[in-house]
């Protein structure tokens, strides 16, 4: 490591310089590997947010990021037309999702059995 900084945009062209032809073409029709989600501006410029204020949530008084997410819910509860009743959230990723909805289902499951 250097003593000193370099810049942004120094550094920026080194990274692209030294890794830039090493991505995969994720965007072609020939990619046949991970959905690794998309890169639409509205999804970039959300994720930049998230970064950026970094909320880390527990309580439903602790952050505006609960009452955006408990709207974003209730906006997708309204494009699928499912029930008012439903509630939902957020996980931190794919590998989370699928932990959630396995538990979800097993507890769905247990409450049909009277377990």
């Amino acid at each position: 490591l250097q003593s000193e900084g370099v810049g942004a945009l120094a550094i920026l062209k080194e990274f692209w310089k030294s890794y830039g032809d090493s991505f995969s073409g994720s965007a072609g029709p020939r990619y046949f590997g991970f959905v690794t989600g998309g890169g639409t501006p509205a999804a970039i410029s959300a994720d930049w947010l998230v970064s950026v204020l970094d909320q880390n949530t527990h309580l439903t008084n602790d952050s505006a990021a609960c009452a955006i997410e408990l709207a974003t819910v209730a906006m997708l509860r309204q494009l699928l037309t499912l029930p008012n009743n439903l509630c939902g959230t957020f996980v931190s990723g794919a590998t989370m999702a699928n932990f959630v909805s396995l538990a979800v289902a097993r507890q769905f499951l247990g409450s049909r059995v009277g377990v």
